[in-house]
């Protein structure tokens, strides 16, 4: 049996699938986006300088601190989660310049993406782990690369038909929450 769906790549299922892998991938993203490096260096910076200035008198000044901390997070912080959500943005464009419209096909042999005239067919054996978030289901096949679906295309039959086959064909990690 296979599953069809017809679906519009979105900003927000991108950016879900993203932030997924990442938590999976710690060390690759810090190799795709060396911002958030500086922003971890720069922070443990900002909380050294914090506490030679609290204990320099032995008698800390707490409104200061907690001052002092905040501009510094705020000033990490802050470039960094926006020079990472520009980066998805920019990213997102790039994978799918004006074509939104995807179709995917799910049966015994694998996954089949379609935007506009590209074809992109993968088969279960390729995939290592395969993960869902709230939008979207996530299929990795190898270190950097993955594939998305989002779930608001999936009527409540197709996600289970799509557990079934993955349970059924994978011996790689797959954690899909039960309907």
């Amino acid at each position: 049996m296979s599953v069809t769906l017809q679906f519009r790549w979105t900003e927000a299922d991108y950016a879900s699938a993203r932030y997924h892998w990442s938590l999976r991938h710690t060390w690759s993203v810090y190799k795709q986006f060396p911002e958030l490096g500086y922003a971890v260096g720069a922070l443990f910076l900002a909380l050294f300088i914090l506490a030679i200035s609290l204990y320099q008198d032995h008698r800390p000044d707490w409104q200061g601190a907690y001052a002092l901390a905040a501009g510094g997070l705020l000033l990490c912080g802050l470039p960094a989660f926006l020079g990472l959500r520009w980066r998805i943005h920019r990213d997102f464009r790039r994978t799918f310049p004006g074509r939104t419209d995807g179709t995917a096909t799910i049966d015994d042999g694998g996954v089949t993406l379609s935007t506009g005239g590209a074809q992109k067919k993968r088969l279960w054996t390729g995939f290592t782990r395969i993960y869902e978030s709230r939008r979207v289901i996530v299929m990795e096949s190898g270190g950097t690369d993955f594939i998305f679906l989002p779930k608001s295309a999936m009527s409540g039959a197709q996600l289970d038909e799509l557990k079934r086959l993955t349970t059924k064909t994978l011996d790689c990690n797959v954690k899909l929450a039960a309907r």
